[in-house]
């Protein structure tokens, strides 16, 4: 699965991401498959077009809040407001 490399913190061969269900924020952790111009590719168990939050992932914790807006083609993308 794809995912924008600005929306994953990397340690290792493992990415953590913050997608959005439900309006609500939840981290995941998921193995790196590997990584492209700005692209990071995950492991399939995070279904392709799940949103994921790529402005103010930091300050996201787990059951906030978040309004999700489409910035750009391909995976929807997320931010916190």
């Amino acid at each position: 699965t794809e995912v924008p490399l600005t929306a994953a913190t990397i340690r290792g061969d493992k990415a953590t991401v913050v997608i959005v269900e439900e309006g609500r924020a939840k981290r995941l952790t998921l193995a790196v498959r590997g990584e492209s111009q700005g692209t990071l590719y995950v492991d399939p168990s995070l279904a392709p077009g799940t949103t994921v939050v790529t402005e103010g992932r930091a300050t996201v914790k787990d059951g906030d809040s978040v309004d999700a807006r489409v910035d750009v083609p391909g995976p929807q993308h997320a931010r916190q407001d």
